[in-house]
């Protein structure tokens, strides 16, 4: 929930101009969720960012996520799709419109599958999507 220049723990920053509290999710085409621990801990706490991520998957719009950010997914109402696991660390699976990679991975497939994931614009096999709270 912050504006403004985020740090990475290696000092890189980037600009915030939107939250996920004071902006409608509709208004993006596909969700990522990055890993970081930390990040992800703070954000499993926050309803506004759960229903942020239940909203996405309900209008049925890509979502990426990559290694913690698997667990933000977790926490939400969202289910009826394959994720990546631990155990299989860097291989991406993409179900459904979301698409995962716990660990190491070849970003040039990941990414690839996002963006296949983004033209294809909406996923309306997602026949749990009535089920999610948002």
């Amino acid at each position: 929930m912050h504006l403004g220049p985020l740090r990475s723990l290696d000092g890189r920053e980037a600009m915030a101009d939107k939250n996920y509290v004071s902006t409608a999710m509709v208004l993006f085409d596909a969700v990522y969720i990055p890993g970081g621990s930390e990040s992800i801990n703070a954000l499993k706490s926050q309803g506004e960012a759960l229903h942020f991520v239940n909203e996405a998957f309900k209008h049925c719009k890509p979502i990426a996520a990559m290694s913690e950010g698997i667990n933000l997914l977790k926490e939400s109402s969202i289910r009826g799709f394959d994720i990546a696991t631990r155990d299989k660390s860097g291989h991406v699976v993409s179900d459904k419109g979301v698409v995962t990679v716990y660990g190491p991975a070849d970003i040039g497939v990941f990414s690839g599958e996002f963006v296949s994931a983004i033209a294809k614009h909406r996923h309306w096999d997602r026949e749990t999507k009535e089920q999610v709270p948002a």
